[in-house]
């Protein structure tokens, strides 16, 4: 059961990770993804009961546009990084893209990303066959 006077922390992304690149200073400045591409397309499901069933997964970004922008950190909540989903027009979507916060609730987290951010690629919904 999740505690309700815990404060609640809002889901944000980073790319300062040394472990994923192997040529950090053959790059320049940086040393995470905005040294390749400044977008990605983000998708991120909550798990909130039985891990094994497909149908306990929820939704929490569905295809979300995360840009960097280099000396934005700290201007929102969800921008942690320079890099900032919350508010971003995004092709895919309706409306803008609201913010996200962690469900201290769910049993787990998964979360999808290609770069960069492109809104003709096609993404299906797994089924329980796919799920194993």
């Amino acid at each position: 059961m999740p505690n309700p006077d815990a404060p609640t922390k809002s889901i944000a992304f980073g790319s300062n990770n040394s472990k994923w690149q192997d040529a950090q200073t053959t790059r320049g400045a940086g040393n995470g993804l905005e040294t390749l591409f400044t977008s990605f397309r983000v998708w991120g499901y909550k798990t909130v009961s039985d891990v094994s069933a497909l149908s306990s997964s929820q939704i929490v970004m569905d295809g979300y546009k995360v840009v960097f922008t280099q000396g934005s950190a700290g201007n929102t909540a969800s921008n942690t990084a320079d890099w900032e989903y919350v508010g971003i027009e995004n092709p895919m979507l309706s409306i803008p893209q609201t913010i996200k916060y962690w469900d201290h609730s769910a049993t787990s987290y998964r979360f999808f990303a290609y770069s960069p951010f492109r809104s003709d690629v096609t993404v299906t919904t797994p089924t329980t066959a796919d799920h194993r």
